[in-house]
């Protein structure tokens, strides 16, 4: 970044009292802040520009991941290069939060023997539970 980004990124940053993180008071898309980099017209997100200013380079095909969980949040100490896919799974999605059970509605292990991962790649299925319903189903109960 040179002196004069610096200085406009500066700008639109907030310091929240009582936490660490530095809220981004600029324009935004979907919750992440923007700021033109390099005097072009190409948008930046804001919080990659800290990261490469005072952490380094971004690692190629890696996405930057707000351990603070606020889209809004530039500070580089709450940012961690992960994979894309890791970066979804540390969300707070309704398949991030699935993809994190470890058991079943009825508590059976969701692990082994006892898992079906569907051929589609959308979806597990607890094999306990599937045989109990069919057995249902095939009783008409």
């Amino acid at each position: 970044m040179t002196n004069d980004e610096l200085q406009r990124f500066e700008a639109k940053v907030e310091l929240i009292p009582f936490s660490t993180c530095w809220w981004w008071i600029g324009a935004t898309s979907r919750g992440y802040g923007q700021m033109q980099q390099d005097g072009s017209r190409k948008l930046a997100r804001a919080h990659r520009l800290p990261y490469e200013h005072f952490i380094g380079p971004i690692p190629d095909a890696l996405d930057l991941d707000h351990l603070c969980r606020h889209r809004p949040c530039v500070n580089p100490d709450h940012l961690e290069p992960v994979t894309p896919t890791e970066n979804k799974l540390r969300g707070v999605s309704v398949c991030a939060n699935n993809a994190r059970k470890t058991s079943c509605k009825n508590g059976h292990r969701l692990s082994g023997a006892n898992l079906y991962t569907r051929a589609d790649g959308r979806g597990r299925e607890c094999r306990e539970c599937a045989r109990a319903s069919r057995r249902r189903w095939r009783d008409g109960t």
